[in-house]
């Protein structure tokens, strides 16, 4: 359930194209596909600008 509230907050950060694929796939992961769902777009943020850390 906090994968859905927390999804909201990247998607408004502009992660929107990342988040939904990496949900898709770590997101439904325990504890620690939540962990690698929030790093995955690190990569891709820091490309488009839109870094920022995982907010744990």
């Amino acid at each position: 359930m906090s994968a859905i509230p927390k999804a909201g907050t990247l998607v408004s950060q502009g992660w929107c194209d990342v988040m939904i694929p990496s949900v898709g796939e770590s997101g439904r992961r325990s504890e620690s596909g939540r962990d690698q769902r929030a790093y995955r777009p690190t990569a891709k943020g820091v490309a488009q600008g839109t870094f920022a850390p995982p907010p744990t």
